[in-house]
């Protein structure tokens, strides 16, 4: 019984932090992202021992993003982060999974700051010390642990990105049509 009561609150406490989807302002934040380094952060040691690795999913993540037409490259501010995170027990695998983007911000409180400042080595202090996530989706799963949970846990992570992947392409189609309508007005 203890087990079972553990599991449950396990579930109960992923669903209560699960990051939300879907919002408009979070897509707005992507319309002007090119490129991105994918950080998939170190998995616990049971869900290693199921199957599951860092670089196998770094790996599914990349190539999904490349095909909706993303650059990956390891010297960009801005990240792509996953992270998997849950418990094992001798029957069941309950994991949450979640996808970030992280970029680089301006708060508002700094434009003030840069009022003063003329030298390009202050404005880039400013641009590169604040790093937020713009843009989050959770799920969280329950797989027997015969069933295959690498699988599952796969599976959620390519959802996520699927959902990033449909903001971005949708961030960059509003964009576009915005600086259509621009020019069309300016001629």
């Amino acid at each position: 019984m203890g087990k079972v009561l553990a599991l449950v609150l396990a579930v109960l406490a992923f669903l209560a932090v699960a990051p939300g989807y879907g919002a408009e302002w979070d897509r707005w934040s992507l319309e002007r992202v090119r490129d991105a380094r994918v950080l998939v952060e170190d998995l616990p040691e049971d869900f290693k021992e199921h199957g599951v690795s860092c670089q196998q999913l770094k790996t599914d993540v990349e190539l999904k993003l490349r095909s909706a037409g993303y650059t990956i490259t390891d010297d960009s501010d801005s990240v792509l982060y996953v992270q998997v995170d849950g418990v094992v027990s001798d029957f069941a695998v309950i994991f949450h999974v979640s996808v970030s983007f992280l970029q680089p911000v301006l708060l508002l409180r700094d434009i003030e700051r840069l009022r003063g400042m003329i030298l390009h080595d202050d404005l880039i202090d400013v641009f590169s010390s604040r790093v937020a996530s713009t843009w989050s989706a959770g799920r969280t799963g329950y797989v027997g642990v015969e069933r295959n949970p690498a699988r599952s846990i796969r599976d959620a992570v390519s959802d996520l990105v699927d959902m990033y992947s449909n903001d971005w392409l949708a961030a960059r189609q509003d964009l576009e049509a915005r600086e259509q309508q621009f020019l069309e007005l300016t001629e």
